[in-house]
């Protein structure tokens, strides 16, 4: 069984922040997600899921949820940013609505004190 922790981070520092847990019966952490909302956009920054639970639904599922708190937040769009190599990521986010809008040239650090880009993808709510 798997179970969703949901809630607005309690700080100044963090108002508008939205995170979830994806975690097990025994309160392991399967994956986790952060949300930022402002002036009617909401931001998806990370979503990650644990490499040994990849590709079993939890990330389809953390991200469904995600935009239906976007939503509820009254955002018009949900945007995020995806690793160029990440073809998984992209792949999921494209068979949930997300469309690319742009590039981010050298936005992540790689491996080799290089860099990767990164697409930016937009989904519109309702």
């Amino acid at each position: 069984m798997i179970s969703t922790l949901s809630w607005p981070l309690k700080s100044p520092f963090t108002a508008g922040y939205y995170g979830v847990l994806l975690v097990d019966l025994h309160e392991a952490i399967l994956a986790y997600s952060l949300l930022s909302y402002g002036a009617g956009e909401a931001h998806l920054l990370n979503l990650c899921v644990r490499p040994d639970r990849q590709r079993q639904g939890l990330g389809r599922q953390l991200l469904e949820h995600m935009v239906d708190v976007a939503n509820r937040l009254g955002a018009d769009t949900l945007l995020l940013e995806v690793r160029v190599s990440n073809r998984a990521a992209t792949q999921l986010y494209s068979n949930m609505g997300f469309n690319e809008v742009g590039l981010r040239e050298n936005y992540y650090p790689a491996a080799d004190n290089r860099r990767e880009d990164a697409i930016v993808l937009a989904k519109a709510l309702l």
